[in-house]
């Protein structure tokens, strides 16, 4: 189990979460309420059982539902580039109001563009017209967060420019969630060379 916490944001992800009764689960939250009384938590499952007799007990809502997929340097398939945009700190305010506009507040989605501003180094994004695509680059692998476009043509042309990115700065692969009825998105990054890998659930409570 892997435990992060955001003491500004009052926000704690749970990853890998496995306790194997309800007493040392008791235990577990009882100490959460203690030391982050307030604070909102995921929990988040990949590839593994879900313990839903405890999400119940807290109170959880499930998050989402996704489909785990992965691109590797073999299995890469670029496609034709169009002239796209790198987003930086002199031209971030044009990607702040696309995404904010797709994802807003109200959404759930941790990433804000005031977020990503204050940790604009880890991430790859590129614009072209009003789309784009936003990447975090890891240590070792890097994961699409957002692609947001109608045009399939266009979002592969994105993918496959932040992809290339990614390998040319050493990155081993890409991890990008897909939800389970998006199968137009899905295909998408299947055209890229995506393969599908595994299944992504989170649940979200409030400490009380």
């Amino acid at each position: 189990m892997k435990l992060y916490v955001w003491e500004d944001e009052r926000h704690i992800q749970v990853n890998e979460f496995y306790v194997d009764n309800m007493e040392k689960f008791h235990i577990f939250w009882k100490d959460l309420q203690e030391k982050y009384m307030g604070f909102t938590i995921d929990f988040c499952y990949h590839n593994c059982p879900v313990p839903i007799e405890y999400m119940l007990k807290i109170n959880a809502v499930l998050l989402e539902s996704c489909v785990e997929t992965r691109l590797t340097q073999e299995n890469f398939t670029p496609v034709e580039m169009y002239d796209l945009t790198l987003v930086t700190t002199e031209n971030f305010k044009k990607f702040a109001k696309l995404h904010d506009l797709a994802n807003p507040v109200s959404s759930g989605m941790f990433w804000t563009s005031e977020r990503i501003k204050k940790d604009l180094t880890r991430w790859l994004i590129y614009i072209y017209e009003n789309n784009y695509v936003l990447m975090r680059m890891g240590n070792d692998e890097s994961e699409f967060y957002a692609i947001e476009t109608m045009d399939r043509s266009i979002g592969e042309i994105l993918i496959s420019k932040a992809s290339k990115d990614a390998f040319k700065a050493g990155k081993t692969g890409i991890l990008v969630m897909v939800d389970d009825d998006d199968l137009k998105k899905l295909e998408m990054y299947q055209g890229v060379g995506f393969l599908p890998c595994g299944k992504y659930i989170a649940y979200q409570s409030t400490i009380r």
